[in-house]
């Protein structure tokens, strides 16, 4: 992988397919992408894996915790995640300057609406100085889809996640918790 990103986010998916499984097979999974998260040190893929995670422990508690009550096997989960989130983007509220690219990435996008301005686009901009070099991503991946490749394919793009999101969910209420979890974690 050529940026900490994408190799955290891998890691996130790793982890979080590995607690979905059984035996031998979920410690490999999860020890693994476990390492692959921390050793990438993403905020991403700390929030990513936490919300996988979220998903699995709110799915094992339902299934498994006794005198709990349903709110409390949700609840507990989803304090931890809104903890972990605070404390990661509290630290870093201006996302490393990140956000400060999104106007630059915008009025990109407004130059063709439809079919984004490709990776061409964004090089000329990285070379008139629009946007500074490590910018080559909008650091936002529904920004950078639409930038990139236009209204078109962010509406394809999100028409695709509603999908997986309503037949993970389908999944889920089925004890099939796996796909959710991805899902999520994505």
């Amino acid at each position: 992988f050529d940026h900490p990103g994408r190799s955290g986010q891998a890691g996130a998916i790793v982890l979080v397919w590995g607690l979905t499984r059984r035996g031998p097979r979920r410690w490999v999974f999860a020890v693994s992408g476990a390492a692959m998260v921390l050793l990438a040190a993403s905020n991403t893929a700390y929030l990513s894996a936490a919300a996988g995670t979220c998903v699995v422990a709110v799915a094992w508690g339902m299934t498994r915790i006794g005198p709990l009550s349903r709110w409390a096997r949700i609840g507990v989960p989803l304090v931890g995640l809104a903890g972990l989130a605070i404390v990661v983007v509290g630290a870093n509220t201006g996302l490393t300057g990140r956000t400060s690219v999104w106007p630059t990435y915008v009025s990109l996008w407004q130059g063709s609406v439809w079919t984004g301005v490709g990776e061409s686009g964004i090089g000329q901009a990285i070379a008139s100085g629009q946007l500074p070099r490590w910018a080559y991503h909008a650091h936002n991946s529904w920004l950078d889809l639409l930038v990139r490749n236009g209204a078109l394919a962010l509406i394809a793009g999100m028409t695709a996640m509603i999908a997986a999101v309503v037949v993970a969910w389908g999944s889920a209420m089925r004890r099939r918790i796996a796909p959710l979890a991805l899902i999520v974690t994505l």
